[in-house]
Parts: structure tokens; C-alpha cells; sequence
């Protein structure tokens, strides 16, 4: 079985706020595929973003950003 696909949302360089306050820069982008044995069996794209805080890397899913 199929789950859709996160959308991404952020592009490199788009600059972001946190939930909790913080701005920042998305410096990178990353894919993995999520499999999991539930029943049906079922897998989906995921998107983790780099964000540059203060010379700092977060690295947060999209529920985590404010555009």
C-alpha cells in the first residue's frame, strides 16, 4: 500500500520561522522513504529540512516551520 508523499514545502535558501520563535534558513533538504509492517504494509516520502540558526543546524519536518 501506498501513503501519499509529504509536499515539499521549503526550497534551499527560503527563509523560515519555528514554532517556537526562531528564524532561519533552509540550508538543505533531505528524502527517506518510511516503511513500516502496520497492516496493510505501508511506506511514504519523507522531507527533514536543515535550518540554519544562529550557525546552527536544526534539522525539523515541515510541521515544525513557518514559511
Amino acid at each position: 500500500m501506498r501513503i501519499d508523499d509529504e509536499i515539499l514545502l521549503f526550497d534551499i535558501g527560503d527563509r523560515v520561522l519555528t514554532k517556537d520563535g526562531r528564524h532561519g534558513i533552509i540550508d538543505k533538504i533531505m528524502t527517506s522513504s518510511v516503511y513500516y509492517e502496520a497492516r496493510p504494509i505501508a511506506s511514504f516520502m519523507q522531507y527533514t529540512y536543515v535550518v540554519l540558526i544562529e550557525e546552527k543546524k536544526l534539522y525539523l519536518r515541515a510541521d515544525q516551520l513557518i514559511k
